[in-house]
């Protein structure tokens, strides 16, 4: 049988209990403190009214659509690509895998400022792609204002 808890007995074990808790505070109770504090800054009515408004509103209507349409896509995809990658080896076959894994170990915000520098305005492909008539559109929030590039 494996023993799944154990008693913390050495220096070395209390500091990975204590680099976890630093970790876990860091990265998940801090910024859920902040977005916690922001969104509750104006009270429940504030928060209630602003969550209930046409662009709250219209905001969640998108995401729904987007997630729906990247749910049957990845399906379809997801399933082809694990399909063939556990059937079949082939030449780069581990560098296809890390590539499938890496965006469980990059963060989003980090992959998304890759695209903006690819596809934004002075990305790499953006001058080409506003010549071509295709615009990227980004959006940049900063506390209650809106910038649209």
């Amino acid at each position: 049988m494996i023993e799944l808890h154990r008693k913390v007995k050495s220096v070395g074990q209390w500091f990975f209990v204590v680099l976890s808790f630093i970790i876990f505070f860091f990265f998940v109770l801090l910024p859920l403190t902040s977005m916690f504090t922001f969104a509750f800054q104006k009270g429940f009515g504030g928060f209630f009214s602003s969550i209930f408004s046409p662009e709250a509103i219209k905001a969640f209507q998108n995401s729904i659509f987007i997630a729906i349409i990247t749910t049957v896509v990845n399906i379809f995809v997801g399933t082809f690509i694990a399909f063939t990658i556990t059937r079949y080896r082939f030449p780069g076959h581990q560098i296809f895998r890390a590539l499938i894994d890496m965006p469980i170990a990059i963060p989003a915000a980090v992959v998304g400022l890759a695209l903006m520098m690819l596809y934004g305005p002075i990305g790499l492909l953006g001058p080409i792609m506003k010549q071509s008539g295709i615009q990227i559109s980004i959006v940049l929030m900063e506390c209650n204002k809106i910038h649209e590039i």
